[in-house]
């Protein structure tokens, strides 16, 4: 008989022993089933183990995580502006004296012919514009008179050609007169010459 044929009973017997150790090892390495508590059997219930509040394996304490304040968040209230202080007003300017308007303004034409004459009245004050000519002298003085003229406050010559200032020298030897106005221009006929005249001897001057 061989030695290889001798071998092989060994070697079976050796893979079927190898087999059953190695099955027999793997059935005591599953965990055994934990011993059920009695209180867990009568309720039938398991509760869960509270999470310990211990420290950690590390030694440290778990974080736990910061809840949000629950405190209200406060409203600003917004603040009205603040006033200035009131500032002084300005003086207020005194309106000065109103000026008088005349109630009533009267023009009169006295019929001189070819010449010009004119009384305009307000509020009793006079001005006599031209006499016309020499000859009308009369005419203008009756006339003023007829209108209870006191005083004539100007006389106006416009110029001096004779039918506006020829009954003007009558005119201011019979009414006191205020002003002569005539402007500046210089003639050399007797009328106005003794216009000139009749002023200066009642000690008045022309403006011009």
């Amino acid at each position: 008989m061989s030695r290889s044929h001798t071998y092989r009973p060994l070697l079976a017997l050796l893979l079927i022993t190898t087999l059953l150790l190695s099955l027999t090892l793997t059935g005591c390495s599953s965990p055994l089933p934990a011993e059920v508590p009695q209180d867990t059997l009568s309720t039938g219930s398991t509760n869960a183990p509270a999470p310990s509040s211990g420290p950690t394996a590390g030694g440290a304490s778990p974080s736990v995580p910061s809840s949000p304040s629950s405190s209200t968040p406060t409203t600003k209230t917004p603040t009205a502006p603040s006033t200035p202080p009131a500032s002084t007003p300005l003086p207020v300017p005194t309106p000065a004296e109103p000026v008088q308007v005349p109630s009533t303004l009267k023009v009169h034409f006295i019929d001189v012919g070819q010449g010009d004459s004119i009384l305009v009245e307000s509020d009793k004050h006079f001005m006599l514009i031209d006499a016309g000519e020499s000859s009308d002298s009369s005419t203008v003085v009756n006339y003023i008179k007829d209108k209870e003229v006191a005083k004539l406050d100007v006389i106006v010559g416009t110029h001096p050609h004779s039918d506006h200032i020829g009954g003007m020298a009558e005119v201011i030897k019979a009414f006191p007169v205020g002003a002569v106005i005539m402007p500046k221009v210089m003639h050399t006929t007797a009328t106005y010459e003794n216009l000139l005249t009749t002023i200066a001897r009642k000690g008045m001057k022309i403006t011009a």
